[in-house]
C-alpha cells in the first residue's frame, strides 16, 4: 500500500511541476530543465506527468521529450508488473 501512496505523491508533484513550468513559459521567464522534469517521472512521477502533459498541453509537441516519458512509463509498468507477478 505504501507504494501506492509513494506513486501517488510522484505523480501530483510531477503535475504541479508540470503546470508551474507551462507558467514559465507562458510568461517567458526561466524554464524547470528537462532533466528536472525526466528525473521526477524517474522516481515515480510519470503517471502525472503523463496526465498533465494532456491537461495542460506541455510537452506534447516535443517528440524527443515524448518518447523519454514513455519509455520512462513503459520502464515503471513493466517493473511493477513484475513484482506485481513475483507475488
Amino acid at each position: 500500500m505504501m507504494v501506492i501512496y509513494y506513486y501517488l505523491v510522484m505523480s501530483v508533484l510531477t503535475a504541479i511541476a508540470f503546470f508551474v513550468d507551462k507558467r514559465f513559459a507562458i510568461y517567458d521567464m526561466r524554464r524547470i530543465p528537462e532533466k528536472w522534469l525526466h528525473s521526477l517521472e524517474l522516481l515515480g512521477g510519470w503517471a502525472g506527468a503523463l496526465l498533465a502533459s494532456e491537461l495542460f498541453k506541455h510537452k506534447r509537441q516535443k517528440q524527443s521529450y515524448m518518447i523519454v516519458l514513455y519509455g520512462i512509463s513503459l520502464l515503471h509498468v513493466l517493473l511493477g508488473t513484475m513484482y506485481f507477478f513475483a507475488k
